[in-house]
């Protein structure tokens, strides 16, 4: 009773409540004494405490898992002895079973034979009579048959005027970048052309000649003309070929 009065815990607590007894003892001593040999003295004192009441807790365990297992072993000779008891009625109901086994075993085998005889007779009855869903289902697999072979029948000429169409828009496009190519050079002579008429006509001006506007905007509008003309010559393939892309998706 000592050891618990020194760490201020009674007799029945636990062993974390002691430990944290103890820790707090130490700590209380170690912040209030100044005096480092004092101090050390007190928590020899709780050392000791703590440690007797460690040793004495598990003595204790120790005596009481001892009759545990003294007791532990009494109740394994008891059920042993029960055991030899009721081995002798397991081994007869084990032979009981056995015997129920082997009869229902007969029925069953007898049962089977009967069964299967029912359903070969349904079997056979079965493959004679087709259900009427399988009818529905094969006269609607024809019937979806009969309709995507008229729609590409019909769709034959169609396909066939496409592709004369394909041929058609193929050469325009070809003949197209040739143009688109020569455009090009083309747009630069014109532009090159009114520039030097333009420029021509304003040196006769300059010389002493009288002004002529119709040359001014004939160069004028020759330049506008040689300007915009492969943009122009560039929009239609584009549309000459976007239609023949659809047609292509359409025949194939």
């Amino acid at each position: 009773m000592e050891h618990y009065k020194i760490l201020g815990v009674d007799k029945n607590a636990t062993m974390e409540e002691i430990t944290k007894a103890y820790e707090k003892k130490i700590s209380e001593f170690k912040d209030d004494i100044n005096d480092e040999r004092r101090a050390k003295a007190f928590i020899k004192v709780f050392d000791k405490a703590y440690e007797d009441i460690k040793f004495e807790r598990a003595k204790l365990q120790e005596n009481n898992t001892i009759v545990m297992g003294i007791d532990e072993f009494s109740r394994f000779e008891n059920l042993e002895d029960d055991f030899e008891g009721e081995s002798s009625k397991i081994e007869d109901y084990n032979s009981r079973v056995k015997q129920k086994k082997k009869a229902s075993s007969k029925t069953s085998s007898v049962k089977k034979k009967s069964s299967s005889k029912s359903t070969s007779a349904k079997g056979s009855k079965a493959k004679k009579e087709p259900d009427k869903s399988t009818i529905r289902r094969k006269s609607e697999v024809k019937a979806q048959r009969e309709v995507s072979m008229i729609s590409t029948l019909l769709q034959l000429p169609l396909k066939a005027v496409a592709l004369v169409l394909i041929v058609v828009l193929s050469t325009i496009l070809l003949l197209c970048k040739i143009i688109s190519f020569a455009s090009w050079l083309a747009s630069r002579v014109i532009m090159a052309a009114a520039i030097g008429g333009a420029s021509i006509h304003g040196y006769q001006i300059y010389i002493g000649h009288a002004i002529r506007y119709d040359i001014f905007i004939l160069c004028a509008g020759a330049f506008i003309v040689a300007l915009f003309l492969p943009t122009i010559v560039k929009v239609v393939p584009s549309i000459i070929g976007g239609i023949n892309d659809k047609l292509k998706s359409y025949v194939f």
